[in-house]
């Protein structure tokens, strides 16, 4: 993967869109060329990857295309969610004093269950 300068005059044909560097980075007006390119998923990698009218045009395109080639759009919260639990689990270990072992968490698990 590369970053491309106005991607927009470069772009080819897109399936699948995964916004991860910044918020807002897809527009409305990058929304509507991903989809004239044959984009059909957009799962955003970071918080709030697509700007407010760019989740309306994927929606709206959605429903207007209801069982053809929908655009279906993930927003951050529903596709990151993994990744903020185990964020917190390293939080919290890493105030710890130390970091535990494998056995004291098995040991651990193993007297909650």
């Amino acid at each position: 993967m590369y970053y491309v300068e106005h991607m927009l005059q470069h772009m080819g044909k897109v399936d699948i869109v995964l916004p991860c560097a910044t918020q807002n980075e897809v527009s409305g007006d990058k929304a509507q060329a991903l989809i004239k390119a044959g984009a059909y998923v957009v799962v955003e990698g970071s918080n709030m990857g697509c700007a407010q009218d760019a989740i309306d045009v994927f929606e709206r395109t959605r429903k207007k295309t209801a069982g053809k080639q929908p655009v279906w759009y993930a927003p951050g919260k529903a596709a990151n969610c993994g990744g903020v639990a185990v964020s917190g689990l390293e939080m919290a270990q890493n105030n710890q004093v130390g970091s535990p072992s494998g056995d004291m968490l098995t040991k651990k698990k193993k007297k909650e269950d």
